[in-house]
């Protein structure tokens, strides 16, 4: 009894990994060039990334997680520039919830 209780919990744990994100990096592409691709090249320059997350985090968070720290982080996962072949890397906002995941960010900067 007690390893189909353990049977169930891991289950129940992996069904949301399992599930799909409800935002694609087509749709966090998207959203990313409408509210920080400032001179229009499709392309994202560390100074565009820092200015959309200095733009869209509250005072506390920066002191948490600075502009620059999350520049950092892209560059790392993804490659600056930022452009869509970078963003389409699996390493590249691999995660769909959390704080870089692509629902977050989405959900933070387009809705």
């Amino acid at each position: 009894m007690l390893s189909l209780v353990k049977s169930l919990a891991c289950l129940l744990l992996l069904v949301p990994l399992a599930s799909p994100c409800a935002v694609s990096k087509k749709q966090l592409w998207h959203c990313l060039l409408e509210h920080a691709d400032t001179d229009n090249n499709n392309i994202l320059s560390s100074t565009e990334i820092r200015t959309l997350v200095r733009d869209n985090t509250h005072w506390y968070e920066r002191l948490i997680k600075s502009p620059d720290s999350v520049v950092q982080q892209v560059g790392h996962h993804c490659g600056l520039p930022l452009d869509y072949s970078n963003l389409l890397k699996s390493a590249c906002f691999q995660h769909c919830g959390g704080l870089d995941g692509k629902r977050t960010i989405y959900n933070r900067v387009c809705q």
